[in-house]
Order: structure tokens, then C-alpha cells, then sequence
């Protein structure tokens, strides 16, 4: 897809991934929306990337419905739109996970990409065109001991990610799913796992994800993971159907 001049709306703007992307895509010359919270953090990166800063909760869908509308005012059109928020909380035995914080990452992590769906869904099948990114997770694709609500949470978008591609299939708004495998962010303040200095940088995740948007044909699901965890000579955009065949073992 073109993203020189292209609108673009990020969620969880503010850090992490979500901050590299915005990097990524005004590199190529995209036109920032970066959306997150109230936050010193949104500000700075919205001035930084010369974008439109746009607080927004995701799990209120009346502010959701606000930051189109921004965006609409703002710019006319939304090209594409980046489901990034994400939480997550501290790996542990299901049997000792406060069911509190399971609903809150629920509520983060699906429903506010659902809402960041519909909302946009509705905007681009009106303008005739669009996109949707929805960043997942390799957890949503292998079970892991004592990661089983986070990887819940993911599963349940991959399944949203994979019927909504079917309902738009006759249409021109394009569905894509990104599986990053762990990377460097502030998702792990609670509790950094043992190879936390192995996980990837998430300027690499954001380029790569970028890279792929920017094929004539980007590839739907893209799974991204170290290079040091995949075999010599694996492509840099590895669809997710071919991913066995280049992990190692």
C-alpha cells in the first residue's frame, strides 16, 4: 500500500511499539495520528513525528468514535488504522492470577482493538478504501505455561483479525494481523522475563512491520521474531504459514 501521504491512526502512541511505529511511518511520509492516553509521553512523540496528538481511552468506544472524528476534521479520511494499545501483567500460574486484572487486559487488548475496529470499519466501507493493522502476538499462537490470559486476549483478536479479512474479502478495506515474538518495551515493567535481553528492539518490530505495508501486497499475517531464533537465510517478512519452517529448532 502507499503510505506517502497516507493518514494514519496509531493506538498506544505514546511508548514502546506503538512510538516506533509512529517513527517508522513519517520516515516513509505518513501522516500521524498518535492517539494513547493523557500523557507528557503523547505530547512529546506527537510533536517529535509532527503528528495529530489525539488522547484517547480504547476501552471507551464514545472516545474511540471522537478520535475518527478528529481525525475526519483534522485530515477527511483515515487510511489506515494501527490497533497497538496493549497491556499485559506478570507470568504466573492461572491458578493465582486475580481475575480483576484479566478483565482489565481484556478490556485493553481486545475489546479496544474491537472498538478501534468497528469504529474504523464503519468510516472506510463509507469512504470506499482502508486498512486495518491489528498487532497480536506470537503468544496467541503457541500455548505457554503461566502466560495463558495474555495469550488469551491475543487469541481472541487473531480470531476477530481472521473473520473480519473474510467479511471485508469483496470489499477494499484490507485486514492485517502482525505476531511480533517478545520485544524490549515497558510491557514487562511488573516482571522481566530471564532472556528479557534477547527479546527484540521494537524499532526493528516497528520497520519490519512498515516494510511489509509498504508491499504492493503485504503479506496478511506477519510474524516477526529475532533473527538469532530463525534459521540462515530467513526472509525478513515471513508469513505466518511458513514460520515453522524457518524457526530453529
Amino acid at each position: 500500500m502507499e503510505l506517502r501521504d497516507a493518514v494514519v491512526v496509531v493506538t498506544g502512541a505514546s511508548r514502546g511499539l506503538g512510538e516506533a511505529l509512529t517513527r517508522s511511518l513519517v520516515a516513509r511520509g505518513s501522516r500521524l495520528v498518535v492517539s494513547a492516553t493523557p500523557s507528557s509521553d503523547l505530547n512529546r512523540v506527537g510533536r517529535e513525528v509532527r503528528g495529530l496528538i489525539a488522547p484517547a481511552d480504547v476501552t471507551d468506544p464514545r472516545q474511540i468514535e471522537q478520535l475518527v472524528a478528529k481525525t475526519l476534521a483534522a485530515y477527511g479520511r483515515i487510511d489506515l488504522w494501527i490497533n497497538n494499545a496493549g497491556i499485559r501483567i506478570p507470568q504466573m500460574p492461572v491458578a493465582d492470577v486475580d481475575p480483576s486484572r484479566v478483565h482489565q487486559m481484556m478490556e485493553v487488548n481486545f475489546f479496544g482493538a474491537f472498538y478501534g475496529c468497528r469504529a474504523a470499519l464503519r468510516l472506510m466501507q463509507r469512504q470506499g478504501f482502508g486498512a486495518i493493522l491489528n498487532i497480536l502476538s506470537s503468544a496467541a499462537l503457541k500455548p505457554r505455561p503461566r502466560s495463558a490470559a495474555y495469550a488469551a486476549t491475543k487469541a481472541a483478536l487473531a480470531s476477530l483479525t481472521q473473520s473480519l479479512r473474510l467479511e471485508t474479502a469483496s470489499t477494499n478495506v484490507r485486514i492485517y494481523g502482525a505476531y511480533p515474538g517478545g520485544m524490549k518495551t515497558r510491557l514487562w515493567d511488573e516482571q522481566r522475563p530471564p532472556d528479557f535481553n534477547r527479546h527484540m528492539e521494537p524499532s526493528y518490530v516497528a520497520a519490519v512491520m512498515v516494510e511489509n505495508l509498504a508491499q504492493d501486497k503485504p503479506i496478511s499475517d506477519l510474524a516477526i521474531f529475532n533473527p538469532d531464533q530463525l534459521q540462515a537465510g530467513a526472509p525478513r517478512l515471513l508469513p505466518l504459514a511458513r514460520l515453522t519452517d524457518y524457526l530453529i529448532r
